[in-house]
């Protein structure tokens, strides 16, 4: 959905949805070149499951001009008193990096200990919590997000992690026209056809 708030000369546009699906053209000419010149992150990366998080830095760097300018608060805390690691999860400042660099250049600003200020996150349980705001800079570097050929073989790997008869190295291309019985190693096979007989 894309809606548009009009306030006197001010005018602030929303767009909702899934954010990995975020493309320049929604915005339209609305934004110069089509890409923002700055973002503010204060509770969505941390959010994001571990697994999604590259996605969605490949969507932060498609829809940010370069030299554009995210300003990025993140969380560095031991684990919850019920084992849970988020949300928000923690994200030190080496995978900050990781996952930002090469499409940004990244700079922390400040890290503060927010445990003595804020005594929710030691009620849940954290022996430190931190908050880490960084300023990234958006380079030349591009970076797309995955094909749905190699989110499909990531997929294919992970599943393949305790099947000792499937080679997590193998290239696979599915056919999306085509049950995944017919295309499948046989013990995926047999989980998809007792979840459709169930």
């Amino acid at each position: 959905m894309h809606s548009i708030a009009i306030r006197g000369d001010a005018r602030l546009e929303y767009i909702v949805g899934d954010f990995m699906h975020l493309t320049p053209a929604l915005f339209g000419p609305s934004i110069v070149g089509e890409q923002f010149t700055a973002a503010f992150d204060r509770g969505a990366l941390v959010a994001v499951a571990p697994e999604d998080r590259s996605s969605y830095v490949a969507a932060l760097a498609k829809n940010v001009a370069t030299d554009g300018r995210v300003l990025l608060v993140a969380t560095e805390h031991t684990p919850f008193a019920d084992g849970k690691l988020g949300p928000p999860y923690s994200l030190p400042e080496d995978l900050v990096r990781h996952l930002a660099e090469p499409a940004f250049e990244v700079r922390l600003l400040e890290r503060e200990d927010r445990l003595a200020v804020d005594p929710v996150w030691k009620d849940r349980g954290c022996d430190s919590f931190f908050e880490a705001t960084y300023l990234l800079t958006r380079n030349n570097e591009i970076i797309w997000p995955p094909t749905l050929e190699e989110m499909a073989q990531a997929a294919y790997r992970e599943l393949a992690i305790d099947k000792p008869d499937v080679d997590p190295g193998a290239h696979r291309v599915w056919d999306l026209d085509r049950p995944p019985t017919q295309q499948s190693p046989a013990w995926l096979a047999e989980e998809v056809e007792e979840e459709a007989t169930s």
